[in-house]
């Protein structure tokens, strides 16, 4: 290594070192002309946060998190709202070998929908998932989703091809039912 080499790669190390955006919202209105009917309005209310930190090739961390996030819409005379709450989401690339990588991800979070009957889903990573540079899909990691009376399904990594979907549909602690699928069946 010269010592040019070591001088740009610690300007390329500068150049990505923090990038962050924050954003708040109070009933930012949102129309895709001005001609658009007010029966379809759009609205944001909330606030959110994104922010990356690299540090070179392939090592990075990307979230997205916010308290509340709130966007209603009438499609056709119909209001539909979603909601995320407590919501934070982040994917960290960590470099390997021959310009290969492995990226962690892990979401955890509400989501409320008036398309579900204004039902609340929470996101619980328990494990993160990881996905190769080489892979589709993630080959670990684990993902519990909880809705209405505390039923839940588990979202479990076998490998880089299949995952492994457990169901509680009860909401008594105890997974009654399981199926293994292809990552592309699921996503």
């Amino acid at each position: 290594m010269t010592l040019n080499d070591t001088w740009a790669r610690k300007k390329v190390a500068q150049l990505h070192s923090h990038t962050g955006l924050s954003l708040i919202f109070s009933t930012l209105l949102v129309s895709q002309n001005a001609n658009q009917p007010s029966h379809d309005a759009r609205s944001i209310d909330g606030s959110f946060a994104l922010a990356e930190v690299a540090n070179g090739y392939n090592n990075l961390q990307q979230t997205f998190s916010t308290p509340s996030l709130s966007v209603s819409a009438n499609y056709a005379g119909e209001a539909r709202t979603r909601t995320l709450s407590g919501f934070h989401a982040t994917a960290t690339r960590t470099p390997g070998v021959n310009y290969s990588y492995a990226t962690s991800y892990s979401l955890n979070g509400a989501v409320t929908s008036s398309a579900m009957a204004s039902q609340t889903l929470t996101f619980t990573t328990t494990t993160p998932f990881v996905e190769f540079s080489d892979d589709l899909y993630p080959s670990s990691g684990v993902l519990l989703i909880t809705g209405a009376a505390n039923a839940q399904l588990r979202l479990t990594a076998i490998n880089s091809s299949q995952v492994t979907q457990e169901l509680d549909a009860n909401g008594d602690g105890s997974f009654e039912g399981n199926k293994t699928v292809y990552w592309s069946s699921l996503l």
